[in-house]
């Protein structure tokens, strides 16, 4: 479930002061690409909270998500305040992170599922997507603060697509059987 610390929080207002809270980020301009396939994919749901048709492009997507909020795209600086996690780590050295989080407390993390669950994240190359510029600018708009806080930029995005070995590459207007 997508829920903030403040939603956390209201829930368990005691017991969330004695929690580790920590979180996985994702470089924006992956992120987004990878929701845009699933949505498009396997979410009738978000699909009609958005009224995306089936030819829709993830540059319509784009226009659609800065005008309608929603938990699934929205911006992970939202999620948590910036002095409120015990731990952050990044989807691009998951592996690493996942060990620096199980040493933070004390415990062994099974990666057994960790990279080959099949999802377009792993199999999927990004890069198509933003070939037209515009899509740039709209990610680096609807996601300004995530860049400045975490660090992330379309070069950092660049070169960690090219750096995997992703078997697919995707286009950025997915047609629906």
């Amino acid at each position: 479930q997508h829920l903030t610390l403040k939603n956390i929080e209201n829930i368990y207002p005691l017991e969330s002061k004695q929690f580790f809270k920590f979180s996985f980020i994702r470089n924006p301009f992956s992120r987004i690409a990878s929701a845009y396939c699933e949505i498009m994919q396997y979410r009738k749901d978000l699909r009609d909270f958005l009224v995306i048709y089936k030819d829709s492009s993830f540059k319509k997507f784009l226009q659609l998500i800065k005008k309608n909020h929603h938990t699934h795209w929205m911006p992970m600086n939202e999620f948590f305040p910036k002095k409120s996690m015990s731990f952050i780590g990044k989807f691009e050295s998951f592996e690493e992170d996942l060990d620096n989080l199980g040493k933070l407390i004390g415990t062994k993390f099974s990666k057994k599922n960790s990279s080959e669950s099949g999802n377009f994240s792993q199999e999927a190359n990004y890069l198509a997507f933003y070939e037209d510029k515009e899509n740039i600018e709209l990610v680096s708009e609807i996601y300004k603060e995530d860049l400045n806080r975490f660090g992330y930029n379309f070069d950092d995005f660049i070169d960690f697509e090219k750096k995997e070995k992703k078997v697919k590459s995707l286009k950025p207007n997915i047609k629906l059987a």
